[in-house]
Parts: structure tokens; C-alpha cells; sequence
């Protein structure tokens, strides 16, 4: 269903505003979504390798369709994916207080 692809520093995975066509498995963690002008961060991000990077795209009508077939799969990959999108939310949390402290009580998640 797919192959490692590999990038060479600085070079670009995908731009911000292309259709979502892949879901990307990082085999290094070293990538780069910049900010937006404005200095948020901008959810049709662009991504680009900080170093070398392997990268193994999967095509997303592929993965649904596979998803589809497996329900009892499809529930602990979600499950996954879920642990590991809030497990990186909770760590940008912390480090945008590291950077900037607590300013306020409000969150966002």
C-alpha cells in the first residue's frame, strides 16, 4: 500500500493548502511546520525536514478502506492516534509555558 519515502534537509513533505491525500508515519521525529505571518500556528501547515527524514505515506483512501473492513482494528488504531495526538498536545502545552510562562487559566484543549 506504500513506500518509505526519504527527504534530504530542508527539502518539503507537503505545502500548506494541497488536499490531504496520505497519512504520514514519521520514522524520525525531526520535522518542521512553520508558523503562519501572524505567528499562529496555521492548521493547513506546511511541513518541511529539519534533517534527513523517512517518511512512510499512506494513502488515506486506502487506510479508511482497510479501517472499514477491520472494525475491532479500526477502534484500537483510533484509540492510538488518539493517545498520541493528545500526548503531543499536552507536550506543545508545556512547552509554549516553558517558553512564555502562564499567563492566564484559560486552555484550549
Amino acid at each position: 500500500m506504500s513506500e518509505k519515502q526519504s527527504y534530504a534537509a530542508g527539502e518539503s513533505v507537503f505545502q500548506g493548502g494541497e488536499s490531504t491525500r496520505h497519512f504520514y508515519i514519521l520514522a524520525t521525529e525531526r520535522i518542521r511546520l512553520p508558523l503562519s505571518e501572524g505567528g499562529q500556528v496555521a492548521y493547513t501547515s506546511s511541513a518541511q525536514t529539519v534533517s534527513h527524514l523517512d517518511v512512510v505515506p499512506i494513502e488515506s483512501k486506502g487506510l479508511q478502506q482497510i479501517l472499514a473492513g477491520d472494525p475491532p482494528s479500526a477502534l484500537i488504531f483510533y484509540r492510538h492516534f488518539a493517545e498520541f495526538i493528545g500526548q503531543r498536545l499536552s507536550n506543545s502545552y508545556k512547552a509554549i509555558i516553558f517558553v512564555h510562562g502562564e499567563r492566564s487559566s484559560l486552555t484550549y484543549g
